[in-house]
C-alpha cells in the first residue's frame, strides 16, 4: 500500500503574524483563513509546489504546552494519506 504525503500542520500563538512569515519569507500563498467551530483560527496555506501547511491557534479553553507528546506549539502533525 502506497502512502503519500499530505500536509503538516502547525500550531501558534498567532497564526496571522506566523503565516505572513512563511509567506514573505517563503513564498506561501493563504488559501483560507477562518475560526473553525473549536475557537481556534485556523490557515490554511500552499507551498509552491503545492504542498499544504496548516496553522492554527489554540482552540477555545486549550491550554498548549512547550513540545512534548501531547498538543503544543509548533508542528503538532503531518497528515499521510
Amino acid at each position: 500500500m502506497a502512502y503519500e504525503f499530505d500536509h503538516v500542520h502547525i500550531k501558534a500563538p498567532d497564526p496571522g503574524k506566523t503565516a505572513n512569515w512563511y509567506v514573505k519569507a517563503f513564498n506561501f500563498k493563504i488559501i483560507s483563513d477562518s475560526v473553525r467551530l473549536w475557537g481556534d483560527r485556523f490557515i490554511r496555506c500552499e507551498m509552491s509546489g503545492g504542498a499544504i501547511v496548516n496553522i492554527s491557534s489554540a482552540r477555545t479553553n486549550e491550554t498548549l504546552r512547550p513540545g512534548d507528546a501531547g498538543a503544543h506549539w509548533g508542528i503538532e502533525h503531518f497528515g499521510i494519506k
